[in-house]
C-alpha cells in the first residue's frame, strides 16, 4: 500500500513514485491523488497532518534537486536557468527568489555557482 494511502501518521506522506515527477512543472495534487487512488482533499489532509502542504513538499524537492545540480561539477555546463526549468520552475526569477528564501543566497550575491554548498536556512 503506498504511503499516501496510510491513515494516521504525523510525518509528511511519502510519495516515492512521484519524486522524479516533482521535476515536472505540471505536477498537481489532482494528478498525484488520481495516481494514488485517493481524493485530492485526502492528499491535502495527509500533508496538513504533518504541518506541511503538497505545494511546500514539491517546492522543497525541486529546490533540493536544483541545489544538488548547481553544486555538481558534472552540471557546470548547464546554466542556472536550465537547471531551474529542468526541476519544474517555469520562471527563473521565481526560482531565484525561492532559492534565496530557502538557502539564504542569491545568484547576484553568490559570486559563483557553488552557492548551494553553503549552509541552508532551517
Amino acid at each position: 500500500m503506498p504511503a499516501a494511502r496510510r491513515r494516521g501518521g504525523a510525518a509528511a506522506p511519502a510519495l516515492p513514485d512521484h519524486r522524479a515527477q516533482a521535476r515536472r512543472s505540471d505536477l498537481t495534487p489532482a494528478r498525484v491523488a488520481e495516481a494514488e487512488g485517493i481524493s485530492e482533499r485526502y492528499l491535502q489532509k495527509l500533508f496538513e497532518g504533518s504541518g506541511s502542504s503538497f505545494t511546500h513538499y514539491v517546492r522543497e524537492r525541486r529546490l533540493q534537486r536544483a541545489s544538488a545540480e548547481l553544486s555538481s561539477p558534472a552540471e557546470a555546463h548547464h546554466s542556472i536557468s536550465e537547471i531551474a526549468y529542468r526541476n519544474g520552475f517555469n520562471d527563473s526569477a521565481h526560482f531565484s527568489r525561492a532559492f534565496r528564501h530557502r538557502f539564504g543566497l542569491s545568484r547576484a550575491n553568490s559570486g559563483n555557482r557553488n552557492w548551494s554548498a553553503r549552509r541552508p536556512r532551517p
